[in-house]
C-alpha cells in the first residue's frame, strides 16, 4: 500500500511539474506575480528532494546492510559497530520536507475549499476577525510566559526540567500535552 501511494504521489508531481513548466511557457513573467505559482513550485521542489533522498537513504541502507552481513558471515565472534548517523540524519531532512509537502499541500486543498460557500464564509469570519484574533494572541501568549517564568522561578532550583528557563518552556508545552 505504501508503495501504491508513493508510485500515485510520483505521478502526481510529475503532472503538477508539467502543468508548471506550460505554465511558465504560456504566462512568461507574469507567472511570477501570483503567490500561489510560489507555492506550486516549492512543493514541486520539496517533493523532487524528498524523492532523491528517500532513493539515497534506500541505497545507503542496502550499503550498510551488505557490510554487516559480511563482517557477521566472516567473524562469528567479533561485535562489529556500523555508526548510522548519516541515515539517521537523512531520514530527518526526508521528514522535514514531507512535512513542507503536507503543508504546502494543505494550502493547495484549502484554496480548492474556497469554492465552497461555507467555507467561504469561514474565511471572510476569519478575515474579519483577523486583527482581534491577533490581539487575543498577544495576550495568550503574554500569559503563558508569565506562568513559564514564575514556574523557572519557583522551580529552578528543586527540579531539573525547571533549570533553565527553555527546559521551562518545553516542560510547560509537555504538560499542556499530558
Amino acid at each position: 500500500f505504501n508503495t501504491i501511494c508513493s508510485i500515485i504521489y510520483i505521478i502526481m508531481i510529475s503532472i503538477l511539474t508539467i502543468r508548471q513548466i506550460f505554465l511558465i511557457r504560456k504566462l512568461k513573467l507574469n507567472y511570477f506575480k501570483e503567490i500561489w505559482s510560489y507555492v506550486d513550485l516549492s512543493l514541486i521542489a520539496f517533493s523532487f528532494s524528498g524523492l532523491a533522498i528517500f532513493v539515497y537513504k534506500l541505497y545507503a541502507a542496502d550499503k550498510i546492510m551488505n557490510i554487516f552481513s559480511s563482517k557477521s558471515s566472516n567473524s562469528q565472534n567479533n561485535v562489529s559497530f556500523i555508526n548510522l548517523q548519516l541515515l539517521s540524519y537523512w531520514n530527518d531532512v526526508l521528514n522535514c520536507l514531507l512535512a513542507f509537502c503536507a503543508c504546502l499541500g494543505s494550502f493547495k486543498f484549502f484554496r480548492i475549499l474556497q469554492y465552497n460557500r461555507s467555507i467561504s464564509m469561514l474565511s471572510d469570519s476569519l478575515k474579519h476577525g483577523l486583527k482581534q484574533m491577533i490581539l487575543f494572541g498577544m495576550i495568550l501568549i503574554i500569559f503563558c510566559l508569565a506562568f513559564i517564568q514564575a514556574g523557572y522561578l519557583i522551580f529552578n532550583e528543586h527540579a531539573n526540567e525547571f533549570s533553565t528557563f527553555v527546559k521551562s518552556l518545553e516542560t510547560a508545552f509537555l504538560i499542556l500535552l499530558g
